[in-house]
């Protein structure tokens, strides 16, 4: 919906009165900043809401736990992407070696961008005391370098939403492990889970932020959405209604009807997306609800089709049709949801590798800049040794980007020995032309491949290579004057067959 206003201002900030984010951020985090400290308070609001009315509200308790199944997805989403983007051998001794007003300057662009992509998680802050920016810059920045690696998962292909890697906080951590021992299905235990899911999930949209904006990863757009897709709109609008008359007083007129009329419009906005794909419904071919669910319990629930409504009624007949319980709805609040190659927003340019093959950290981040939609025309990224990133685009010459697409897809996906030094040779020879920079040199990018694919003896292979091609010429190169070579004799040939008739 192009005419949706985007949310400017989160409804914590409305109440609280705390600074624009996008204005002044550092007065907007520097409020944040006093109002998390005092753990005393942070705990009395975590009681408040553990003693409010979802226990006796069974609307807002559903309401609660279709958010958690919803935001247990986007934690996996983000886990995946960091744990694939993410190289320790590069990023660690540069953000080290960085100044004090560089890493700052970067963990508060995390917490802006976090704030960006959903700005009603701001009040999640509050689980999260220890995220300051004077604590995170300790010590070289090591503590948020220790962050950072509590979200890391060695092995990605395992990372699902019953095996999501959690950070509780101190404060509460044995008190919410007591409880899950005590009864995981009790409203005291499933209240923990929420409080500890919206951790998990805010501390990863700021990790995620901070090292994109160290990466130059471009700054998300302001998002229009408000979720979750399954929720009973008429539960979120009482909600939204019930919050306003509460808080109301606390903003000047103008404000409460701005975020009034901006959160209303977000949440009509709110895109559909099948329940077990994750498609996103276009207007030219809307998603199928489940009958039962909305002629019953007047609940949202879409497919793509009949096959994915198939494949997931295991975990939905749980539900289907039913009211939730506190049982039935935290047990399909973390189910086995469709396996994803690559999250929301990022394109299926490069899926994972093939069975038993084991991507380098190098490569997985290359994998993950090409995946991201801003390097959609790009065809590889070189980085100089002062972390400068480089565009590699082949311009006006399909034949020869064929062939580099097809010996990236080989060396990528297939990890093919020959696709690699073919590959490797062409980015050495060439890529300081096709990038323009002074600050490369054949030596750097070597490097860089030799960290990518660090099975392939780069070194004595391009030699080799060298050997076989023509003087001037890469394999590519080489590939592509001999299908233009072919191509000339088929035309001569089609010619010659014309004069003849």
């Amino acid at each position: 919906m192009p005419n949706t206003p985007r949310r400017t201002q989160s409804l914590s900030s409305a109440f609280t009165g705390a600074p624009n984010a996008l204005v002044d951020p550092v007065a907007w985090n520097s409020f944040l900043e006093t109002h998390i400290k005092d753990e005393d308070d942070n705990r009395e609001a975590i009681e408040h809401m553990f003693n409010g009315g979802f226990g006796q509200n069974m609307e807002l308790l559903s309401l609660l736990l279709t958010f958690m199944r919803y935001n247990t997805r986007r934690l996996v989403d983000y886990q995946r992407v960091l744990s694939e983007a993410y190289q320790p051998d590069f990023f660690e001794p540069n953000w080290k070696r960085s100044s004090s007003s560089v890493r700052r300057r970067h963990m508060l662009e995390g917490l802006v961008r976090s704030r960006i992509v959903d700005p009603e998680a701001e009040a999640d802050r509050i689980y999260c005391s220890e995220l300051t920016l004077d604590a995170m810059d300790k010590q070289q920045g090591v503590p948020f370098i220790n962050l950072v690696k509590r979200y890391i998962a060695p092995d990605v292909s395992k990372l699902t939403p019953d095996t999501t890697l959690s950070f509780p906080h101190p404060l509460w951590a044995d008190e919410m492990k007591r409880e899950h021992e005590k009864d995981k299905n009790s409203l005291r235990s499933l209240m923990w889970k929420f409080v500890q899911l919206n951790r998990d999930l805010y501390l990863c949209t700021f990790i995620s932020g901070t090292y994109g904006s160290s990466r130059k990863v471009p700054r998300p757009p302001p998002t229009t959405l408000i979720k979750p897709h399954l929720a009973d709109r008429r539960t979120i609008n009482k909600q939204i209604s019930d919050t306003m008359q509460r808080f109301g007083h606390m903003m000047d007129n103008d404000t409460f009807k701005q975020v009034n009329r901006q959160w209303k419009a977000s949440v009509n906005a709110a895109s559909r997306e099948c329940e077990y794909c994750c498609k996103i419904e276009e207007p030219k071919d809307p998603l199928k609800r489940c009958q039962r669910c909305l002629a019953n319990v007047q609940r949202r629930v879409y497919y793509c089709s009949s096959e994915c409504q198939k494949k997931d009624w295991l975990v939905h007949k749980k539900i289907c049709g039913k009211p939730l319980t506190i049982e039935t709805a935290n047990n399909i609040s973390v189910s086995a949801f469709q396996e994803r190659a690559v999250p929301p927003g990022y394109r299926t340019r490069f899926g994972p590798p093939e069975a038993g093959i084991i991507r380098s950290p190098a490569l997985k981040n290359q994998i993950c800049y090409l995946n991201h939609p801003s390097n959609a025309h790009v065809d590889y990224i070189l980085f100089s040794p002062s972390d400068k990133a480089y565009h590699v685009i082949i311009w006006n010459d399909d034949i020869l980007r064929t062939a580099f697409d097809d010996a990236r897809h080989a060396a990528f996906i297939l990890d093919k020995e020959r696709f690699i030094v073919r590959l490797a040779q062409h980015l050495i020879r060439r890529g300081i032309s096709m990038t323009g920079v002074k600050d490369l040199t054949e030596k750097d990018i070597q490097d860089q491949l030799q960290a990518e694919f660090p099975s392939c003896p780069l070194s004595t292979q391009l030699a080799s290579l060298d050997r076989t091609t023509p003087t001037g010429q890469t394999a590519l190169e080489y590939e592509r004057s001999s299908v233009l070579a072919v191509w000339e004799v088929e035309k001569a040939n089609r010619k010659r067959a014309l004069k003849k008739r």
